[in-house]
């Protein structure tokens, strides 16, 4: 029996590259000078920018990020993401 019980086995795909592209996680990388970690967020599954809610600081130092990358990138993600329009600006 597939799945659903369907009887039919149905295929699920999932295009990593468009997703990466068009949810914007290497738009907002780069937009927080991280673009260079890219490929370590695509190997943790963070293929839109909404998946980082699910890492924490030890899977972004476990990836390199120094502990002034994690603030900015979670400074960006607040001002951007969570609460956009609010942007004070660089700091």
């Amino acid at each position: 029996m597939g799945l659903f019980g369907l009887g039919v086995p149905v295929v699920f795909t999932y295009d990593k590259a468009a997703s990466v592209n068009s949810d914007g996680i290497q738009n907002f990388l780069k937009q927080a000078h991280l673009e260079r970690f890219t490929d370590a967020f695509i190997n943790l599954s963070a293929y839109k920018t909404m998946h980082l809610i699910d890492v924490d600081d030890e899977m972004l130092s476990g990836v390199g990020l120094t502990v002034l990358e994690i603030k900015r990138l979670r400074r960006i993600f607040n001002e951007t993401v969570c609460n956009p329009g609010t942007s004070k600006g660089n700091i």
